[in-house]
């Protein structure tokens, strides 16, 4: 650990502002993120179509019209 705080050291201003914004980009990617709460609010959407087409094809249907 040594070694790499004197190669920091040796660098220019404007190259240890570099390091110190890569460390901080590595320190927010792998932070633990929470899991949100899940949102059902698409719940009974497709419940129209209960009688007419069978759940496989809902799901279909739903897919299609997200894109």
């Amino acid at each position: 650990m040594q070694d790499l705080t004197e190669k920091i050291h040796g660098l220019s201003p404007e190259l240890r502002q570099e390091v110190f914004d890569f460390v901080d980009l590595l320190t927010i990617k792998r932070a633990v993120r929470k899991p949100g709460k899940l949102r059902l609010s698409w719940a009974g959407a497709l419940q129209d179509w209960r009688e007419q087409y069978s759940a496989l094809e809902q799901q279909k249907q739903a897919l299609e019209r997200n894109q």
